[in-house]
C-alpha cells in the first residue's frame, strides 16, 4: 500500500479501538472517568472522521481518489458509512458534553 494516510488512519483506528475497549471495561467497573474518556474517544473519533473524509474532497485535492466511483458507489461505500460515523459520535458528544457539564454544575453547588 502506497498511500500513507490511509496506512495512518489504520493505525488510528486501531488505538481507538483499544481506547472504546478500555471505556467498556471502566464502564463495567463503574468508574468515574468512564464518561470523560468515552468523551475524548468520541472526539477523536468524530474528528479523525472528518479529516478522512475532507481528504477526498476538492479541498484537499483528493476527489480523484473516488473520481473512478459513480455517484451511487460514493453515497453508498463512502458517503453514508463515514456520514453515520460522524453523526453516532457527534451525538455521543453532545450527550456526554451534557453530562460532564451537569456534573461540574452540582460539584460548584456543593
Amino acid at each position: 500500500m502506497e498511500d500513507q494516510f490511509t496506512i495512518a488512519q489504520g493505525i488510528l483506528n486501531v488505538g481507538e479501538v483499544i481506547l472504546q475497549i478500555v471505556v467498556l471495561f471502566l464502564y463495567l467497573k463503574k468508574s468515574k472517568q468512564t464518561v470523560l474518556l468515552a468523551f475524548v474517544v468520541a472526539c477523536f473519533t468524530f474528528w479523525k472522521t472528518c479529516l478522512y473524509m475532507i481528504q477526498y474532497t476538492p479541498l484537499c485535492k483528493g476527489s480523484s481518489l473516488v473520481a473512478h466511483l459513480n455517484y451511487l458507489q460514493l453515497i453508498g461505500l463512502f458517503i453514508i458509512p463515514n456520514g453515520v460515523w460522524i453523526l453516532i459520535s457527534g451525538i455521543e458528544i453532545l450527550y456526554l458534553w451534557n453530562v460532564l457539564s451537569g456534573a461540574l454544575k452540582s460539584t460548584k453547588n456543593d
